[in-house]
């Protein structure tokens, strides 16, 4: 996810790099779409109960050694779900307010939906845990973020 979040902070305006910036915005449209992210996370609890089950010695299995299947488990968690939502956001704000593109700025004013959901979704998770986890919907109204959205709910797309 982090190479795909360098190209969508390339600084050229040709034609192969608004393509390959498109397909960046796509692909971050697409793995934060909230049924994907509810997909993940409900893969998530089964893999948790299948790992709970395995730890609990039913007696059919081998000893297992829990620290390996956590590290395997974190891991392949932390790939599927795991993107950077406030430099995503950062991104997405830039494309969806540039004109060099229509369709670049259609698909990233789309991808902003969704990142404002996982955003929303982190922050209430977060509310209930230990983690750490700063909400940048609050900072939209200081640093102007908000009127860019608000513009954009109001542009004409011909």
């Amino acid at each position: 996810v982090n190479d795909v979040l360098k190209i969508l902070e390339w600084n050229d305006n040709d034609i192969r790099t608004l393509s390959a910036q498109e397909q960046a915005v796509k692909v971050i449209y697409y793995i934060t779409d909230p049924n994907f992210i509810a997909g993940a996370l409900s893969t998530k609890e089964s893999l948790e109960e299948d790992e709970n089950n395995n730890a609990s010695g039913d007696g059919n299995s081998g000893p297992v050694d829990v620290d390996a299947v956590s590290d395997e488990y974190n891991e392949r968690m932390d790939e599927r779900i795991q993107i950077d939502v406030h430099r995503a956001f950062r991104s997405m704000l830039d494309h969806a307010t540039s004109s060099a593109s229509p369709s670049l700025q259609r698909w990233a004013t789309a991808c902003l939906r969704h990142l404002i959901a996982e955003d929303e979704r982190r922050a209430c998770s977060v509310a209930h845990s230990s983690s750490k986890y700063e909400s940048f919907t609050s900072q939209l109204v200081s640093t102007g973020g908000v009127m860019i959205l608000c513009s954009l709910l109001n542009s004409d797309d011909g």
